[in-house]
């Protein structure tokens, strides 16, 4: 067993590329035949068009994972913008094994032996410091307006189309390619639909909605002359 980075390519040249390093035997008798990637993208399309919709390459076999994984990543990374590329996150390409976990635990118990910083962590969740303190993540001062102003539209997709956020495809890379929205909201919504967070109930979120939709509808107005005639000058 060694691992490897391959890709496959569909009739229509979309291509997704992927690493593999669990499994028994060679790679050739591996791919295609016992795998068929771990993306819910691929496995839809395939149940749409059979197995053969797709054409797998071995690109590459590796001698650790690790190699693999920075190999994935990279041309991943050269692909993610692609109309083409059915890849949805920049790879697998942090391993969290327990070797990685205990160095991360130890870091964060170190800082927060320091007092200093156990104070400015505090002041930074605080009203003193933070100025989105208990602010919903719409209004946050920093967050970008033109991004929740989709929310709607992917709230509906998420829901007719039945996404699984727990499965490897669905997350905030597939968010920004699809819906071109920015990374952080991208993050925030993932965690809210995992919540069960409905936007159409949420009154505060209703309220934003309408106050930035109105107020670009009169920008609009100033320039617009049918606009004008209709609802006069501001």
């Amino acid at each position: 067993m060694k691992p490897y980075v391959y890709k496959i390519v569909s009739k229509k040249s979309e291509f997704y590329y992927g690493v593999r390093w669990c499994y028994d035997g060679d790679p050739i008798n591996d791919l295609w035949k016992n795998y068929f990637t771990s993306s819910t993208v691929i496995h839809n399309l395939i149940n749409k068009n059979g197995v053969d919709y797709f054409k797998p390459e071995i690109i590459k076999v590796f001698g650790c994972k690790k190699e693999a994984l920075a190999y994935e990543y990279s041309l991943i990374k050269e692909s993610i913008d692609d109309e083409l590329c059915l890849n949805r996150a920049l790879g697998k390409c942090t391993i969290w094994d327990d070797e990685l976990k205990n160095k991360v635990s130890y870091s964060v118990k170190k800082l927060w032996e320091n007092e200093e910083y156990r104070d400015t962590q505090r002041k930074k969740r605080s009203k003193e410091l933070n100025h989105n303190f208990k602010l919903p993540s719409w209004r946050n001062v920093n967050s970008d307006i033109d991004s929740w102003l989709n929310v709607p539209k992917i709230y509906t997709d998420y829901i007719k189309e039945g996404w699984d956020l727990n499965k490897y495809g669905y997350g905030r890379s597939y968010l920004v390619k699809r819906y071109g929205i920015k990374e952080g909201t991208s993050r925030c919504l993932i965690d809210k639909f995992k919540d069960g967070w409905n936007p159409k109930e949420d009154k505060d979120f209703n309220m934003f909605l309408s106050e930035h939709i109105n107020a670009r509808m009169v920008e609009i107005g100033r320039h617009d002359k049918k606009f004008v005639a209709l609802f006069g000058n501001e």
